[in-house]
């Protein structure tokens, strides 16, 4: 994993001062230098502590992506209980961890021609952990790119407005392509797009309300019409609305009570039960 070579890489670089120290004080004559001696050995404590604390935060970002993705909200809790997941809270390395810069667009996420770029490459291979984007004069964060995975490919899009999450897109498979698209409000999950088969285009559509899943859109022909459409309450499904012949028209509701089938409702002469997939 990348985040043990770049851990690695902190630490030797640590290793630098540390040799310096030593010959200095093999060297003779060194005790009649001590003020200056003592300064060095200050600034290099100094140096070893900055380093070991960008160290320490690197564990740290890379232990939650084995677990949890970091960027991702939703968590193996929400995906059981259909529970909203929650915007991820920033991860605060230190600032002059990052290689600030300025950027010219047009960008289609912001009127900003001009924007600060912060670059966040502890393992300093070229392939940024975290791109930041910001307005240039109250320096507010607009916009983040992260490599949640650490394999050198940005795979989170995440758009900020008044300081909170209210957009991210994620390459989960992480093959380039991206095939989920959130949206929050007040940091809370509010709608998900997923591309399910991989194909390029959004076919599943998830909508919370009062922190709950409350519908799921299943449109697996890609032609914007939903196929399939799922309510629930309270996590748990109460009813599948299914448009079997592809019309636009629903030709069943099936009603569930506690996740097991009460009945069927056919709404369409053309369609027989016989002819649906098992619930």
């Amino acid at each position: 994993m990348r985040v043990v070579s770049a851990a690695w890489q902190v630490l030797a670089g640590a290793a630098t001062p540390l040799v310096a120290l030593l010959m200095l004080q093999a060297t003779p004559g060194a005790a009649q230098a001590d003020e200056p001696r003592a300064k060095i050995q200050s600034e290099m404590e100094e140096a070893l502590r900055r380093r070991q604390e960008i160290l320490e935060r690197i564990l740290v970002i890379g232990s939650g992506i084995e677990a949890r993705s970091p960027q991702s909200p939703i968590d193996a809790d929400s995906l059981k209980t259909h529970r909203a997941g929650r915007a991820e809270l920033l991860a605060e390395p230190p600032l002059d961890a990052f290689d600030q810069g300025i950027v010219v667009g047009p960008w289609p996420w912001s009127e900003e021609l001009l924007l600060l770029q912060w670059k966040l490459d502890l393992d300093a291979d070229g392939r940024p952990e975290e791109i930041r984007f910001l307005h240039p004069d109250s320096e507010t964060l607009l916009r983040r790119h992260v490599d949640r995975n650490l394999d050198g490919r940005i795979d989170s899009w995440i758009s900020y407005r008044d300081g909170e999450v209210f957009q991210q897109e994620l390459d989960d498979d992480h093959d380039g392509r991206r095939d989920a698209r959130e949206q929050y409000v007040d940091g809370v999950l509010s709608w998900r797009e997923v591309d399910r088969d991989q194909d390029g285009a959004m076919d599943v559509r998830q909508i919370y309300r009062d922190d709950w899943l409350a519908e799921e859109h299943f449109d697996p022909d890609n032609d914007g019409v939903s196929d399939i459409v799922i309510l629930y309450r309270d996590g748990e499904v109460q009813e599948q609305h299914h448009d079997v012949d592809g019309d636009g028209e629903v030709d069943v509701v099936s009603f569930y009570s506690e996740g097991r089938l009460l009945r069927r409702e056919l709404r369409s002469k053309d369609v027989k039960l016989d002819s649906l997939p098992a619930p």
